[in-house]
């Protein structure tokens, strides 16, 4: 049926008109519609609707395009490819709710659940047991495989491989590493750079470049080990101190090396290196104009000489006593009275032995004596010397007191037999050389 106009009391007022099917060239304007809506059809892609009021969907809205409106309220699920504008006013998102972006940028504040370390807050796509999680109020944690790899505690302390500050001495380090294995450094460029730890002080404020004072201490290593109860106990330590009076560009210092003794529990100076570069050790106080090397309970080598083939370095230095032992001109061992007095020594530095020998007869005659054995080192292979002797007293019968030590020889064998009369000594030095 086909009208070209209707004029009807009830249309445009309150009464009803009910038609089959009704086809309009022009606009029908009405102030409201009713029914299901189910088969209607013919509403172009390009057409309008448009309202003056809210318009309320039960149902999901599917838009491909962009929607214009002063505001949707829609009790379902609104989907859109796109959103455009400031969002500064979006009010209402849930907190289940999930946002997908290549990019977000937030201008304001954004905030997360703390999150766990098995399923940290903030992780990357496709690993959501690794990222960043804050597991109690003002600490914030990393999580690696589903478990934890550091974190910042509520004191600034960064933890590495624990999540538990602990105190040594009395003190919380602000850097505190636990690992079952090593920690590396490694520098790996050829630009002359090398890895370091820098130690630095000022006696002033943070920033501040506050002069240091003589003894500061500039910085320290030191090594601790569980003794049962704690980690306070510790074996050495390294500190750098300053060693003299600084001033600009002027820091004389001083390393000091502690150890700790068996028994106790923290360590003493074992030696250091001043300002002059002089190692001291045993002492705290250098000896004015002495060695690059100051000790002060000497030097000990071994027992056995490890030779060493550079002809400028001291490779062995002994002292001792010898027993000396008298022979007569066929090397037959002859029996002397005890002496008053006897002293025997030597002393050998590298290859050269000094023998001193000190005899004082007490009563008779040592008689025929021509040989003296007994002498700590051999004589080296194709060397003898001659020594002066220095009998002190009366009644030597021979007048001869030149001796020698043959080669490969412990003997002093004397030129003629000796013959040393009552309350008289026999007193001489031998030096040779040894192998």
């Amino acid at each position: 049926m086909s009208f070209t106009k209707v004029s009807v009391a009830g249309i445009g007022t309150t009464g009803t008109i009910t038609f089959t099917n009704v086809n309009v060239a022009g606009v029908i304007t009405a102030t409201s519609f009713s029914g299901s809506g189910a088969n209607l059809t013919g509403v172009a892609s390009t057409d309008n609707i448009r309202t003056n009021t809210n318009a309320t969907f039960l149902q999901s809205v599917n838009v491909t395009g962009i929607v214009t409106t002063a505001g949707v309220n829609a009790s379902g699920v609104i989907t859109a490819t796109s959103f455009s504008g400031s969002g500064a006013n979006l009010t209402g998102l849930a907190a289940t709710a999930n946002v997908t972006t290549s990019s977000l940028v937030v201008i304001g504040v954004s905030t997360v659940a703390a999150g766990t370390t098995a399923a940290p807050s903030i992780t990357p796509t496709g690993d959501s047991d690794t990222g960043i999680f804050f597991p109690s109020a003002d600490t914030v944690a990393i999580g690696e495989g589903g478990a934890e790899a550091a974190r910042f505690d509520s004191s600034g302390r960064l933890l590495v491989g624990t999540s538990s500050s602990r105190t040594i001495q009395g003190v919380a380090g602000t850097l505190q590493i636990v690992s079952s294995s090593y920690t590396d450094i490694q520098q790996s460029s050829h630009n002359g750079g090398y890895s370091a730890f820098r130690f630095t002080r000022s006696n002033g404020a943070i920033g501040t470049n506050t002069i240091v004072s003589n003894g500061n201490a500039l910085g320290i290593i030191v090594w601790h080990g569980a003794d049962g109860s704690s980690l306070d106990s510790f074996a050495a330590s390294i500190h750098c101190d300053v060693d003299g009076t600084p001033g600009a560009n002027d820091m004389p210092g001083r390393l000091v090396f502690e150890t700790t003794a068996d028994g106790a529990s923290s360590p003493t100076e074992a030696m250091r290196i001043n300002n002059q570069r002089e190692l001291l050790i045993g002492t705290t106080t250098r000896t004015a104009n002495g060695g690059v090397l100051q000790v002060s309970n000497g030097i000990t080598f071994p027992a056995t000489q490890s030779a060493c083939s550079n002809a400028n370095t001291l490779d062995d230095y002994e002292e001792g006593t010898w027993t000396p032992v008298y022979k007569d001109v066929n090397g037959n061992t002859i029996s002397t009275n005890t002496p008053n007095a006897a002293t025997f020594k030597y002393t050998k530095i590298g290859n050269l032995v000094t023998v001193t020998y000190h005899y004082a007869q007490q009563s008779g005659n040592m008689n025929n004596v021509r040989i003296i054995a007994g002498l700590p080192f051999s004589c080296i292979s194709g060397v003898g010397f001659w020594f002066s002797q220095f009998p002190y007293g009366t009644a030597i019968a021979s007048a001869g007191w030149e001796a020698q030590i043959n080669n490969q020889a412990t003997q002093v064998c004397f030129a003629a037999n000796q013959t040393l009369a009552s309350s008289n000594n026999w007193i001489f030095t031998a030096i040779y050389f040894t192998s």
